[in-house]
């Protein structure tokens, strides 16, 4: 039985679905800025203190109902942790992670996926047209820095003749550290990966194909 912290994240965290405004607990509500909806949402124990947290992303609108959607920092990504007094209090942000809905090409919503699990989360893209590309970030809690870092990257992309190859590059080895309220996705490819250093593995991605 879900303890009665967890059940009042109520609708954050069901499934793959936009969360339901008129399903959403007081406290979840009270997390959704102005100028903003709550895109998705999962409930876990973020920093393995035993209580429930919340790791969400949200949609910033545009400022007039017929304006165009934001392509830049339209879905800012943020951490709430439960505290001692059993309420949500958002202590980590990031701006960048999470692309705009128009940023996946002719295939244009890139978002696959929010998922997170004891100390850990992970967001996903999934786009293109004929040939396809996709990632996966993997953030993992540091005790000691009382913050989450990139422990593991999966980039994808159509080969021909091969399907769609998906790359797993791991912290230490492919790149250095970094917080989630200090990355930038965008710079990653350029900045952070370390050049000449072969992946860890490369798999073929059936699911994608």
């Amino acid at each position: 039985m879900a303890s009665p912290a967890a059940a009042g994240a109520a609708g954050a965290d069901e499934d793959d679905t936009d969360p339901d405004p008129t399903r959403l607990s007081h406290e979840v509500r009270a997390l959704v800025e102005p100028g903003t909806r709550l895109f998705k949402a999962r409930v876990a124990d973020l920093n393995l203190d035993g209580r429930p947290d919340l790791v969400y992303i949200l949609h910033r609108l545009p400022p007039t109902p017929e304006g165009d959607e934001l392509e830049e920092r339209q879905r800012p990504l943020r951490i709430a942790l439960r505290g001692a007094d059993g309420r949500l209090r958002v202590v980590a942000t990031n701006e960048t992670l999470v692309q705009c809905h128009t940023c996946g090409g002719i295939w244009p919503e890139p978002f696959d996926e929010l998922s997170a699990g004891p100390g850990e989360f992970t967001v996903g893209h999934y786009g293109g047209s004929r040939w396809r590309w996709s990632d996966r970030w993997r953030f993992v809690y540091d005790p000691q820095a009382r913050t989450w870092f990139l422990d593991r990257v999966q980039l994808g992309q159509d080969v021909e003749e091969g399907g769609h190859q998906v790359s797993t590059y791991v912290r230490g080895r492919h790149f250095g550290h970094h917080r989630i309220d200090r990355f930038e996705r965008e710079n990653f490819h350029t900045q952070h990966l370390r050049k000449g250093v072969p992946p860890l593995a490369t798999v073929r991605d059936d699911s994608r194909s």
